[in-house]
């Protein structure tokens, strides 16, 4: 699985990050969200699709390989 966080749509909310803070963190300066690795490893795939149902602006886009 392969995620990513759509800037133009993140409103800095930090949702993600709060749920799934190993995969997602608040980029210094702007407030949102950016994905720590591409490629989300198996023991975080819950956590990460958690934080896709959670985001508000449906920010967060995931990519099955």
């Amino acid at each position: 699985m392969l995620v990513r966080v759509l800037e133009n749509k993140c409103g800095a909310g930090g949702t993600c990050a709060k749920i799934c803070p190993e995969l997602f963190r608040i980029k210094a300066g702007s407030r949102k969200a950016e994905v720590v690795m591409d490629r989300v490893p198996l023991h975080l795939e819950e956590c990460c699709l958690k934080a896709v149902e959670s985001c508000p602006n449906n920010a967060i886009a995931v990519f099955t390989d």
